[in-house]
């Protein structure tokens, strides 16, 4: 399965979502009981279709996912793309609590281009979309501290998301 998800990587890079969303569903199809096919079709989904995603996300976490905090972080970003603020802070802090220090994975980032994938850091991301969550409501605090303190030694990157949080991307 890692050429698989390698191959939807590259389409996604590519900005072919739904041809990276088509490779994945019909493995998942041929695998419904593989978790990480079903949370891999709904990260592809997760910009075009985030209630969908959603759901496949909430069910991974409650399977017990081998790795919840990327789960958690791609909850929190098709919450905060559905206008579900407090939902997003919550999953937000769960990925952000959770996440080991070592290892990056990929995560959706919205730049002046629009969406694309990013090869990071977990906490680090999700202090992004925490940050921008609370400057969405007008303040900062908890979450501008942590992006501070992750990204001071890290290259400057695009925005986890600025769709439905009130912001614009960078």
């Amino acid at each position: 399965m890692t050429s698989l998800t390698g191959q939807a990587v590259a389409l996604l890079e590519e900005g072919q979502r739904k041809a990276a969303a088509a490779l994945l569903d019909g493995a998942r199809r041929l695998r419904p009981s593989d978790l990480t096919l079903q949370q891999n079709h709904a990260f592809c989904i997760l910009v075009d279709e985030p209630e969908r995603a959603r759901a496949a996300f909430m069910n991974a976490l409650a399977r017990d996912t081998r790795r919840p905090e990327v789960a958690l972080c791609n909850l929190a970003l098709t919450e905060a793309l559905l206008g579900n603020v407090q939902a997003a802070f919550d999953a937000c802090e769960l990925a952000y609590t959770t996440a080991s220090e070592a290892g990056s994975v990929y995560l959706w980032v919205q730049g002046g281009d629009g969406w694309s994938v990013e090869n990071t850091d977990v906490r680090r991301w999700a202090a992004h979309l925490g940050a921008e969550l609370e400057l969405s409501r007008g303040a900062t605090g908890r979450w501008a501290r942590r992006k501070a303190r992750v990204t001071r030694f890290a290259m400057p990157s695009a925005s986890p998301s600025s769709a439905g949080t009130g912001g614009e991307g960078p």
